[in-house]
């Protein structure tokens, strides 16, 4: 199976379960590839054959990203370093969930929750600790017995209580044991924080530092589809930087399909004199009149404007 392939059966997966989706990878290297909106909100989707390709630095971009944007994040592949995945397994790749298309089929379309993920040792479970200590404790057995049961410390034993991973053998010995359903679904469906190192907006580009001069909070983005994201209160746009008209038209084309799915406006900032207002739904802002702002309301205010206006031939 491709590249394309994974990313063709992704995308009909998602048509089938009625999710908003496009496909949005600008250029070879891009952290995500499809960006969609299912009933439990956004979802940014990187696409792979094998999914040791990814590098860490791809990784750190899509948390970084996800976290702004309150998205949740899958990767989706084939295979891994041991060769194919097993469907209905959540693995992870520095960190970030990765799944088969299969599995992502049920989890979207079928509704079939997870419950089984890979880690050192062996395939894990999520325990529900609450009723394994109840269930413990209503039985008239301790810690120590069930320590003793399962060929571990009792120190293992309250970590499981506390919600820790189990092995799914010793899990599915357990439920035998007591007799009640302790395994727990993995929530894929949710948003996940992730830790992730604040750059400033020097990072970024020259309007990057504009943009944080003005007042707005600038998080600058690498193989990402646009070049920042910036936020003034509640309010939260996409931004990049149109270098050459050829640049600016591809870009503004995958920002605009951003923009459908997010409900969030986007923008290029363009050297010399604009002749369009907005491109593909992408409001085109020249550098000089942002130079010549003084109040983030002034961006706020043209961002409205041009973004309402009809789209012309670029």
């Amino acid at each position: 199976m491709t590249h394309a392939d994974v990313e063709s059966s992704v995308e009909d997966i998602l048509k089938e379960a009625e999710c908003e989706y496009a496909r949005v990878s600008f250029s070879r290297g891009s952290c995500f590839d499809i960006i969609a909106r299912s009933p439990e909100g956004l979802i940014l989707i990187r696409t792979l054959t094998n999914v040791e390709n990814m590098t860490k630095e791809q990784a750190d971009e899509l948390k970084k990203i996800g976290k702004v944007l309150s998205a949740r994040i899958l990767v989706v592949g084939r295979k891994n370093i041991q060769g194919e995945m097993a469907d209905d397994v959540v693995y992870f790749r520095f960190g970030l969930p990765v799944i088969t298309p299969t599995t992502l089929r049920n989890l979207l379309v079928e509704r079939i929750p997870i419950y089984a993920f890979t880690a050192p040792g062996g395939i894990y479970v999520n325990i529900d600790g609450e009723v394994l200590r109840r269930a413990r404790r209503e039985m008239g057995l301790s810690l120590g017995n069930i320590a003793q049961h399962l060929g571990v410390t009792r120190r293992a034993a309250k970590m499981y209580e506390e919600g820790g991973g189990m092995l799914l053998e010793a899990a599915l010995n357990l439920e035998e044991l007591l007799g009640v359903p302790l395994i727990k679904p993995i929530d894929l469906q949710g948003r996940t924080s992730y830790e992730v190192t604040q750059e400033g907006a020097e990072r970024g580009g020259d309007f990057c530092i504009r943009l944080s001069e003005l007042g707005f909070e600038v998080t600058p983005t690498k193989r990402a589809p646009f070049d920042a994201i910036s936020s003034q209160g509640l309010y939260l746009f996409f931004a990049g930087e149109g270098a050459d008209s050829t640049t600016t038209k591809r870009k503004a084309l995958v920002m605009g399909s951003i923009r459908r799915i997010v409900k969030r406006d986007s923008v290029i900032f363009v050297p010399g004199r604009v002749r369009r207002t907005s491109l593909y739904g992408t409001t085109l802002i020249s550098t000089e009149e942002l130079g010549r702002m003084r109040e983030w309301e002034e961006l706020l205010e043209l961002l409205r404007d041009r973004s309402s206006e009809e789209d012309e031939k670029f």
